[in-house]
């Protein structure tokens, strides 16, 4: 099948090189040196395989001949040693001479086996999870489609084998299986193993008489199915501390500042804040209005700028906003936003729209972006001036603005009508909206679109834009999702598939096992308690990346979901969830801010009623040598690009392309000529002006970003690099 240069780009593996350039005094600066992303495996990382690595033919029943579900392929593979912790799976999916369809999904299976025989007939795997060339990856890698699946929760064997696969659990099979002849064995003694009815019977290929019985593969062989392992105990999300403001009714929303170590969180029921020194988690309470019993101020929104200044929106109301009962704006006070210190202490007042929501700065700090959600508004102020500059017309109930890594837009989420604004920061007008996504369903033919975004984040691994979804439109059994647009195209590329990443019914218990409101959830003006606070449904909440450093580039991305009552990380190169830990003394995790902390990624997780308490949740960080990722060494711009590294591979035309988002544009900028892949596919050159006829130089400027990215229409792996300031 041929596909159009727009699709394949579309369909592209994303790979982003951050390269933030301070311009000399110089008009052109000759040469800049980056670094790789320094993220190591904590333990040693090995790759098990059966194949070698050329796919000679094709395995599995077709759909006009089965027509069924049932089929499942599989391989056990032994680790060399103990303990060993199963961190992710690399399998084959045909797309190249018998396409499977980009919707449908697999079953990812694994199973323990301590016998070290392969998997018994009807056992249930230890781990299953949702897969496929979209389901959960988004984007289909070329024609051959070798896919990477991080564990949702790796696995630690003290002895035995894995047995990892892949299991077709809705009659979508066709071909699907990549099979080598002749396969190896590494170590001795490993198998592949496949089954035509879901796991009730399996059988051994070494044990199967080929004899033309099996229409496209006509003689012994292995799977190409590979897995990663790691030699020592595996490094999870840990809780560091939980930090108990006895002051804090609804805490609400987070930012943290490493370099004041100090984390701020909106108490938005009992219009305090507290500020929370991230070196020892100490804190401290301070009040933003009347408090319990007076004038609702709802602190709601709070974001940290590099000047050591926060940024708080005061909503105007202390009710709870949920899926049952929308907020009356009609009994909201008026938006206002706080400027304050370190310590919390207010330094000026600014007056906005109603209904104030969550914030964004620019990466130049010159401009905040409110999204004022009952005036269906952003308001935009000078931060300089402190006066307010602009008033933009978005979409219905703006909950949240986000900025691009160049400053360039602004995406709005507006919860209201489910769309996407993005504005121009060089006008202030907003130039588009990105419609209601479809959210792939599994055995759901027709996709519900998805509803009510929440919050946004960019990613500095690819630059794209993450967006949570409370709800999902029609069905309730995917009600929420994380989902992903692109930066370039601005289309949206995929739905993050998993449970832990999706939302609750509108009118179930949720985590907390509480019924659903019967009414609004409006604070106690007496008491100062929400009545029913903690019940009802909900969905992916707070969303954040690793705060971004010219030294740390991190794909961890931290999310939170009140329904489901855990905080999980998504490793943003693949897609993948890597954990998500319910949390048992946090049923309501809200607003979620991160930072580099004493070495480690550390997150802030602000939990809402009944717990009001905020979260320190440290994170390992991502191997950079996951399997099938490339890695970045180094790259340097001056007449020529150059990005050199490990792990690239050939592809046939239009080959890799470079794209460059800079400041000052709102498009993609590409180059007239062609990458080239030299040294043995160890070495990225580009060479040539840019499409419309400038230099890469020529875009520099100080203090302000310019953003190279990589595309190769054969891979989904995604990795960022971070060019030094050195003049």
């Amino acid at each position: 099948m041929k596909l159009s240069a727009t699709y394949i780009r579309a369909c592209a593996t994303f790979l982003i090189l951050t390269l933030i350039m301070i311009a000399s005094s110089l008009p052109l600066r000759s040469n800049s040196v980056a670094t790789a992303l320094g993220a190591e495996a904590a333990g040693t990382l090995t790759e098990l395989s059966l194949d070698d690595g050329v796919t000679n033919c094709l395995m599995g029943p077709s759909r006009a001949s089965v027509g069924k579900p049932g089929f499942g392929w599989a391989n056990k593979l032994t680790p060399s040693s103990y303990p060993a912790t199963l961190r992710s799976i690399t399998i084959g999916f045909n797309r190249r001479d018998v396409v499977v369809d980009l919707s449908e999904i697999y079953n990812i299976v694994v199973f323990i086996d301590p016998e070290m025989d392969g998997p018994s007939n009807d056992q249930q795997p230890d781990i299953s999870f949702l897969g496929g060339p979209r389901g959960a990856m988004g984007i289909p890698r070329g024609t051959d489609a070798v896919v990477t699946f991080n564990l949702i929760t790796p696995v630690t064997i003290e002895s035995g084998s894995f047995v990892v696969g892949a299991m077709d659990i809705f009659g979508v099979a066709n071909f699907p299986a990549f099979f080598d002849i002749p396969g190896k064995s590494t170590p001795a003694g490993s198998d592949s193993f496949f089954t035509t009815n879901e796991g009730e019977n399996w059988t051994a290929m070494s044990d199967f008489d080929f004899g033309g019985a099996v229409e496209v593969c006509a003689n012994p062989g292995s799977f190409l199915i590979r897995a990663t392992v790691e030699s020592d105990p595996v490094d999870l999300l840990t809780t560091a501390a939980t930090i108990k403001d006895p002051l804090a009714i609804e805490p609400w929303s987070v930012c943290v500042n490493p370099a004041i170590e100090t984390a701020l969180v909106t108490n938005y029921v009992s219009d305090n804040l507290t500020v929370i020194d991230t070196s020892d988690n100490s804190f401290q309470n301070v009040a933003v209005g009347d408090g319990p019993g007076g004038t609702a101020d709802g602190p709601f929104g709070a974001v940290c700028s590099r000047n050591d200044r926060f940024y708080v929106t005061l909503f105007g109301s202390n009710t709870i906003p949920s899926k049952e009962f929308p907020i009356d704006y009609s009994t909201v006070g008026p938006g206002r936003v706080l400027a304050l210190d370190p310590s919390g202490a207010t330094l000026l007042q600014i007056s906005v729209g109603k209904g104030p929501m969550f914030p964004a700065l620019l990466p130049d700090q010159s401009r905040l972006y409110v999204p004022c959600a009952g005036d269906n508004r952003v308001d935009v102020i000078n931060t300089a001036t402190n006066e307010k500059i602009a008033e933009i017309p978005v979409g219905n109930n703006p909950s949240s603005c986000t900025s691009s890594l160049t400053g360039s837009k602004v995406y709005v989420t507006n919860f209201g009508d489910g769309t996407i604004s993005v504005i121009d920061t060089g006008t202030n007008q907003k130039v588009k909206d990105i419609a209601v996504p479809d959210v792939p369903t599994p055995n759901i033919s027709d996709s519900p679109p998805a509803a009510n975004p929440w919050r946004g984040a960019i990613s500095p691994s690819n630059g794209n834009l993450y967006v949570t979804y409370w709800g999902t439109g029609g069905d309730a059994a995917q009600n929420g999702a994380i989902i992903e647009i692109d930066a370039c195209s601005e289309e949206v590329l995929s739905a993050i598939i998993d449970p832990a990443a999706g939302g609750t019914p509108a009118g179930s218990a949720g985590a907390s096992g509480l019924p659903a409101p019967g009414g609004p959830l409006v604070r106690d003006e007496m008491t100062g308690a929400t009545i029913g606070a903690g019940g009802g449904g909900g969905g992916p909440f707070g969303i954040t990346f690793c705060r971004i450093t010219p030294d740390d580039l991190s794909p961890s991305m931290f999310f939170t979901n009140d329904g489901r009552g855990n905080i999980g990380v998504i490793d943003s190169r693949i897609n993948q969830l890597v954990s998500a830990p319910p949390l048992t003394s946090c049923v309501r995790p809200r607003g979620v801010d991160s930072a580099r902390i004493g070495g480690r990624q550390t997150a802030y997780v602000a939990c809402g009623q009944p717990d009001n308490c905020v979260l320190a949740i440290t994170a390992p960080d991502l191997p950079e040598n996951l399997a099938d990722v490339p890695v970045i060494e180094s790259a340097s711009i001056g007449n020529k690009v150059k990005i050199t590294g490990r792990g690239f591979f050939p592809v046939p035309p239009p080959g890799i392309e470079l794209q460059v988002f800079a400041p000052g544009t709102l498009d993609c900028l590409t180059f007239k000529r062609d990458a080239k892949l030299k040294k043995k596919n160890t070495l990225i050159k580009q060479k040539g002006p840019l499409t419309d006829g400038r230099k890469v130089a020529d875009l520099l400027r100080p203090n302000l970003p310019v953003v190279l990215r990589v595309v190769s229409p054969e891979r989904t792996s995604r990795i960022s690099i971070h060019f030094d300031q050195t003049p």
